[in-house]
């Protein structure tokens, strides 16, 4: 004699009997990232899981020149165990200049594999050129500036002088100084990178720097290596509309560079900074990393207002406090609508935003992501963290971060061992 399991379901006032047989679990739910750093020849792309029955046991992302693209074409599998984070990045690599493609990101359990949207790009035929760290800014009272244009995926680069007179300290490396800036005038970089894959190619930037007043909001601030920074007054504050990349503190002492750091659990200690993926272009538009050894730079916490902690900030900015932070968000309606007025609009560096992002602040807050302490770079394009100069206790320190969702800003203490953002604020 056999006997049928029923289950019953109840729907508003009636009932719907199911056998159990039928109810199992499901492929993972996952979504598709924003594909960036694209070259001739590679690509990055990523996923973000939805909530989970069941962990994957492989993840990555999947494409072809074809649409629909599925795990039995070219893909990624991605080897780090699958966290709580539910965000995951994957380089494309091996791909065909000039190419067009499909990619979509996929996990796979026991249930079978999910995808997520299909997204498509094209490959260059030539060299992804970035812009060095100026382009047509003014440059306030410095005659120093840092460049940074893309590494050759193959071919060699150069920096060469177009228009004006400066000295490049570095000509064949990506990341180079200038120095020799005319007080008030303008001079025109060019680099070039002779690639025998994607042929030539060569991208311009221009550096135009002044004397006068400062004037937040149109006054350009630079760091100790000449890093420019956009500033914008919000309410009684004057913040940097962009998150500092500095590598250096204002007296010109190095912070180091975590590179090759590895797991640093546990290390409150050393002041490292980092660039997302390792790659010194991504802090262009990011800024850098930095661990809140790094950010506090010997000083004690401190939740004044202000809160007297320059830190890595130049001179006469500072490290802005838990409590400084609070006034911003409070200015802009109180947190749990600030994030809107916060945001950059747009996509380039959000994996989405809607019509209530507004970035009427003008504080342009980009999806930088952060270092965790096991070596792992996560989350651009979908959060951004900022660090304050307030520890919470000897291990943990606030910090204020932005979802690509929602329009709350978010207050949490993470270890001190992980990197995050700064934005510095005026004296």
């Amino acid at each position: 004699m056999s006997f049928l399991v029923m289950t019953i379901i109840t729907i508003g006032f009636g009932e719907l009997v199911m056998p159990a047989y039928c109810q199992k679990g499901n492929p993972p739910f996952i979504t598709t990232s924003l594909i960036n750093n694209i070259t001739c020849t590679t690509a990055h792309c990523g996923g973000i899981f939805g909530k989970l029955i069941e962990k994957p046991t492989a993840y990555g992302v999947c494409w072809s020149t074809s649409p629909n693209p599925t795990i039995n074409n070219q893909r990624t599998i991605e080897t780090k165990p699958y966290n709580s984070v539910g965000a995951f990045g994957s380089n494309v690599t091996g791909l065909n200049p000039n190419t067009f493609y499909y990619i979509r990101a996929y996990g796979t359990n026991s249930y079978g594999t999910g995808y997520g949207s299909v997204r498509t790009f094209t490959t260059l035929m030539v060299q992804n050129l970035a812009n060095a760290g100026v382009d047509i800014y003014p440059l306030y009272g410095a005659t120093t500036a840092t460049l940074a244009g893309n590494t050759p995926t193959s071919g060699t680069g150069k920096w060469t002088v177009y228009y004006g007179t400066a000295t490049i300290t570095n000509p064949n490396s990506p990341v180079s100084g200038v120095t020799g800036l005319a007080i008030q005038g303008k001079v025109t970089l060019r680099w070039t990178i002779t690639d025998p894959i994607c042929m030539t190619s060569h991208d311009d930037v221009d550096i135009t720097t002044f004397t006068g007043p400062f004037i937040c909001g149109t006054s350009i601030a630079p760091d100790i290596d000449g890093n420019p920074y956009h500033t914008v007054q919000i309410g009684t504050q004057c913040w940097m509309s962009e998150s500092l990349r500095t590598k250096h503190y204002a007296d010109g002492t190095a912070i180091t560079d975590g590179k090759t750091a590895g797991n640093i659990t546990g290390n409150y200690t050393t002041k490292y900074y980092f660039d997302y993926n390792n790659n010194p272009v991504n802090s262009l538009p990011f800024g850098k990393l930095y661990t809140w050894a790094a950010v506090m730079n010997g000083a004690a916490s401190s939740n004044s207002v202000p809160s007297g902690v320059q830190g890595p900030c130049p001179a006469g900015w500072h490290v802005p406090s838990d409590a400084e932070w609070i006034l911003l968000e409070n200015f802009l309606g109180g947190s749990n609508i600030a994030a809107n007025k916060l945001k950059q609009t747009g996509t380039a560096y959000w994996l989405t935003t809607d019509a209530n992002v507004t970035n009427s602040s003008g504080f342009s807050a980009l999806g930088s992501g952060l270092r965790s302490n096991d070596n792992t770079f996560i989350a651009a394009y979908n959060y951004g963290y900022w660090w304050t100069s307030t520890e919470k206790n000897a291990g943990t320190a606030w910090e204020h971060y932005i979802t690509y969702y929602g329009s709350d800003v978010h207050r949490f203490s993470p270890t001190k061992d992980y990197g995050n953002s700064l934005r510095c604020l005026k004296n």
